[in-house]
C-alpha cells in the first residue's frame, strides 16, 4: 500500500514496528512528526540514524525534533478531547485539538489549521505572533477533508465541532472569542464564526465553498455510502447563503486574505465582495497559496493580528442571543 493511503493509526503502527522494512517505517516516522508526536517517534528516528538506507532522513528528522523540543511549545499545549467524543483514545493519538491556557485569561482564539505538513511548525509561528493576553485552541482535521466530517477530538460530524467548541468555550468561562483560519481550514474557520458568533474573524487563503470539493468527494462512494456521508458535512456548503442569511453584525471584523497573483484562492475570496462585513484584502504581487510565511517574512503578521484580534474589549455583543441551527 501506498504510504499516502495508509490511515493515521497505520502510520504510527508501522512506526513502531521493528519488523518492518525501515524505509517504510522512517518514512511513517516523518509522517507522524509533522502530524505533532514528533517527541513519540524519537526513539525510531534513534533507531534508524545508523541504517544506510534510513541514516539521511532519519537525522534529518532528528534535527527537526530537536529544534522542536528547544522550542518547548509542546510542553505548554496540552491535547483537548470534548467531553462528548466516545472514544477518546484516537483523538489523543492524532491531537487533534491542542490547548494552550493562559493564565487569568478570558478570552480565546480558536485557530483552524489547514492541511499543514509540519503541523507543529505551524503551531509555532502562530504562539509567537498571536496575543498573549488569550487562551488558544488550536484544531487540526487529519483527514484533510476541510473538516467537513469532524475532527477527532470533537466527533465525526461538522455539526460536532461547533457543539463541542461552545462546551470549550463555556468550561474555559470564555467572555470573547476571535477565530482564524489558515488554507483550507478557511472554510470551517468563517463558518463557526457565524454560527457560533464570534468577536471576528481571519481567514487566510480561505475556501468560501465546499460544493466542487463535496461533489469531488462524493463521485468515488456508492449510493448508499453518500447517504450516510451527507448529513454529516457543514450547512450550507456555500458561505455566500450564509453570510446572506445571517450578515456580520457591526464592528465584527471579518477579514479575508488572498494572493494577488493566486488565480484560485483571488476567486474564492473576491466571490464574497459586497457581502455585509465581509472585507477583502489582496497581498499584492504574490502568487503563493502560504500566506501565514509571506505575512511573517514582510513583517506584516503582527500589526495584521493586533488589528483583527486585539480589540475585543471594543467589540458589540452583537450577534443573535442563541445559536443558529442548520
Amino acid at each position: 500500500m501506498s504510504k499516502s493511503l495508509l490511515t493515521f493509526e497505520e502510520h504510527f503502527a508501522l512506526a513502531f514496528d521493528t519488523g518492518a522494512e525501515p524505509t517504510a517505517r522512517i518514512d511513517s516516522a516523518v509522517f507522524l512528526a509533522g502530524e505533532g508526536l514528533f517527541h513519540e517517534v524519537k526513539p525510531v528516528a534513534e533507531a534508524l540514524k545508523d541504517h544506510a538506507d534510513t541514516a539521511l532522513t532519519a537525522g534529518r528528522l532528528l534535527l527537526t525534533i530537536r529544534q522542536f523540543e528547544r522550542w518547548g511549545l509542546h510542553d505548554r499545549l496540552t491535547p483537548w478531547v470534548d467531553e462528548g467524543v466516545d472514544q477518546p483514545d484516537p483523538a489523543m493519538l492524532t491531537r487533534s485539538a491542542m490547548f494552550l491556557r493562559r493564565s487569568d485569561a478570558q478570552d480565546a482564539i480558536i485557530v483552524f489549521i489547514g492541511t499543514a505538513d509540519l503541523y507543529w511548525v505551524t503551531l509555532y509561528l502562530l504562539e509567537r505572533f498571536l496575543p498573549k493576553d488569550r487562551h488558544i485552541l488550536f484544531l487540526k482535521d487529519p483527514s484533510k477533508l476541510r473538516y467537513a466530517f469532524g475532527t477527532p477530538a470533537f466527533g465525526p460530524n461538522h455539526g460536532d465541532i461547533t457543539s463541542g467548541l461552545r462546551r470549550f468555550l463555556e468550561k474555559q468561562k470564555v467572555r470573547r472569542f476571535h477565530v482564524l483560519g489558515t488554507s483550507s481550514g478557511g472554510f470551517a474557520a468563517l463558518h463557526f464564526a457565524i454560527t457560533a458568533r464570534a468577536q471576528g474573524a481571519l481567514a487566510l487563503s480561505p475556501e468560501t465553498t465546499l460544493v466542487p470539493f463535496a461533489e469531488r468527494s462524493l463521485t468515488q462512494f456508492t449510493e448508499e455510502v453518500k447517504a450516510l456521508l451527507k448529513p454529516r458535512m457543514p450547512l450550507p456548503l456555500d458561505l455566500q447563503e450564509l453570510f446572506k442569511t445571517y450578515p456580520v453584525p457591526e464592528g465584527v471584523p471579518i477579514l479575508l486574505m488572498y494572493a494577488e497573483l493566486h488565480a484560485e484562492d483571488a476567486a474564492m475570496c473576491k466571490r464574497m465582495a459586497g457581502l455585509v462585513g465581509v472585507q477583502l484584502e489582496a497581498v499584492p504581487d504574490c502568487d503563493l497559496h502560504d500566506l501565514l510565511s509571506v505575512l511573517i517574512a514582510q513583517r506584516r503578521i503582527a500589526p495584521l493580528f493586533s488589528r483583527v484580534f486585539g480589540a475585543a474589549d471594543q467589540i458589540p455583543g452583537a450577534f443573535p442571543p442563541e445559536p443558529h441551527s442548520f
